[in-house]
């Protein structure tokens, strides 16, 4: 079940680190509409990151996908 999300994005001069918080256990193809049309718009080397209440560690389209823990330890 999705409820929501949050975004947000930090510049260092060098590159954008771009996180997207997805209230929910799955996250699909759909997801990663937003953050595929922002890397496309903005049109610099970006690291693009969905955190989620989900368990699992995955990768699709350059994006990670990772559980909400594991995002906030990067950090810090």
């Amino acid at each position: 079940m999705t409820c929501g999300h949050f975004t947000r994005y930090y510049d260092h001069n060098m590159y954008i680190q771009f996180v997207e918080l997805k209230a929910s256990t799955n996250v699909n193809s759909t997801d990663l509409r937003g953050l595929k049309n922002f890397a496309e718009f903005y049109g610099r080397t970006c690291h693009l990151c969905i955190a989620y209440w989900g368990q699992v560690e995955k990768r699709e389209d350059n994006i990670f996908i990772l559980p909400w823990q594991e995002v906030l330890k990067k950090m810090l």
